[in-house]
């Protein structure tokens, strides 16, 4: 089965490309939905999964805000053994800090995913991510090209470019990335104030989790990947 689209997956912060792509296997095989289907029914399908992960997500948020995640922490929330824990590190399905602990991002990540299959007894998480480059680990986001004003979607642990944006709320408890009026966050590290005022308004399209999908609809012509924005919408890279 095909990998998820790289336009979805910053819908799906704070999850990596391996476990979006893991994710989206089970939900495709539960569902019986394969190559063989139709564009739109995959589409469909993915749109009902991002939906979830985000209502998930939501209130996974509000019950971290003020925890702190611990190898401890993650193995009392997850019910994991600590030799299975262990393997987590070695097989790279969870990175450590520079203080040791378990990466922010990736422990939310392996809780997301263990509260999307709360029943699994296995297989809710990916054996091993093989690829050792630090985008194969990262989750993805938004970023606005301060030149051209147009959206890409990156890995967070690329080099910021310009404006970076996430619907993940959670987001705000990484260093350097801020919470925004009605959800989601902002980095602004690398942004000229111009964008910065802006972010709320022209860019509140990307702070807003997806909702569930309706039925699906002839779906309109694709923007041009990396045309200029003309209007209040900027069209997004890769989507």
């Amino acid at each position: 089965m095909d990998a998820a689209p790289i336009g979805d997956l910053a819908r799906f912060a704070p999850l990596p490309a391996p476990f979006v792509d893991h994710l989206q296997r089970w939900w495709f095989r539960e569902r019986q939905i394969g190559p063989h289907h139709p564009p739109a029914a995959r589409a469909q399908a993915l749109a009902s999964l991002a939906a979830s992960v985000a209502m998930v997500r939501s209130t996974l948020d509000a019950d971290l805000a003020a925890a702190a995640l611990s190898t401890a922490e993650l193995r009392r929330r997850t019910g994991a053994k600590p030799s299975t824990v262990g393997a987590w590190y070695r097989r790279g399905v969870l990175i450590r800090s520079r203080q040791g602990e378990p990466d922010r991002a990736n422990a939310v990540a392996i809780l997301l995913m263990r509260q999307l299959r709360p029943t699994a007894r296995r297989g809710w998480l990916p054996s091993m991510i093989v690829d050792s480059e630090p985008a194969a680990r990262s989750w993805w986001c938004y970023e606005v090209d301060p030149a051209t004003d147009t959206i890409q979607i990156v890995p967070t642990a690329t080099p910021a470019r310009g404006l970076r944006l996430t619907p993940w709320t959670g987001a705000a408890q990484i260093p350097g990335w801020h919470a925004v009026a009605g959800g989601g966050a902002v980095n602004p590290d690398a942004v000229v104030a111009r964008l910065i005022r802006e972010a709320p308004q022209r860019y509140a399209h990307l702070l807003q989790p997806p909702a569930l999908p309706g039925p699906p609809a002839t779906p309109a012509p694709a923007p041009t990947a990396g045309a200029p924005c003309p209007g209040p919408a900027p069209p997004v890279r890769g989507a």
